[in-house]
């Protein structure tokens, strides 16, 4: 397998993803990306993408314990590339967030891929 680091996506500078965020969820995931402590790769199989639609963007909706660690993690959106998708919810695994101040909230994530490779906030 190959690893390529699929880090959130730069939401402002590009289109890409746009149909992952929407009105209602982008202050979700601004308010979940300055939680993050530690980030993980997503680890995609090298045909992973082969004759897939791209760009695509996966938004991942999950809780954090008071340990920082994501819980109840599931795909609100996919990007119908499966292998974007699955290594996505794999990658939060390995995410650490501060604590939240409020219990049981959902929060959310945006990964997304293109020809051009990763893209970073």
């Amino acid at each position: 397998m190959l690893n390529y680091l699929w880090l959130m996506l730069a939401l402002s500078d590009s289109g890409i993803g746009r149909e992952c965020t929407g009105d209602h969820w982008l202050p979700i995931i601004n308010e979940t990306e300055a939680l993050i402590e530690h980030r993980a790769k997503v680890v995609i199989p090298p045909d992973g993408f082969v004759a897939q639609p791209l760009p695509a963007c996966v938004r991942v909706t999950f809780k954090i314990d008071g340990r920082g660690v994501p819980f109840d993690v599931a795909v609100s959106r996919s990007s119908r590339v499966r292998s974007l998708d699955m290594g996505a919810l794999q990658a939060l695994k390995g995410y650490r967030f501060r604590p939240p101040s409020a219990n049981d909230r959902e929060f959310s994530l945006v990964f997304a891929a293109d020809k051009q490779g990763v893209r970073s906030p």
